[in-house]
């Protein structure tokens, strides 16, 4: 049985076109790949049926965006509770006696006024 030269062309012409079909279909399957990727970092523009799609910096920017009046949200919480603190410690200093100064030590001193008044009528005068 001879082989022609023909036969030999056909032959590895046949092979190489499925060679490359192979490739090519390795690179078409890697390539769509790579392409969700980069549409992933990137962003999509809205198409035919499909959502605008934000790429990674912007979704990046609008999460620090968001933190930043979180903690400005944070922090004035924190100012209005440091200024109740400070309200609350002013309230609590006039309810305990301190020799003379708060309101504790004021109603004592009226009370022990109005006591001693009394007993004053109670007992037929005053001073």
């Amino acid at each position: 049985m001879n082989i022609t030269h023909f036969e030999v062309v056909v032959t590895s012409t046949c092979a190489a076109v499925s060679a490359s079909g192979a490739a090519i279909a390795l690179l078409w399957k890697y390539g769509r790949k790579a392409n969700h990727v980069l549409d992933e970092i990137l962003g999509q523009e809205a198409a035919l049926g499909n959502d605008r799609k934000p790429g990674w910096g912007e979704r990046l920017t609008s999460i620090e965006e968001l933190q930043q009046r979180q903690d400005s949200g944070q922090l004035y919480m924190i100012n209005q509770l440091r200024g109740l603190e400070y309200r609350i410690y002013n309230v609590e200093v006039q309810v305990h006696p301190d020799h003379g100064n708060s309101i504790y030590d004021r109603i004592t001193r009226i009370e022990g006024k109005i006591d001693q008044t009394k007993n004053d009528l109670d007992n037929g005068g005053t001073k």
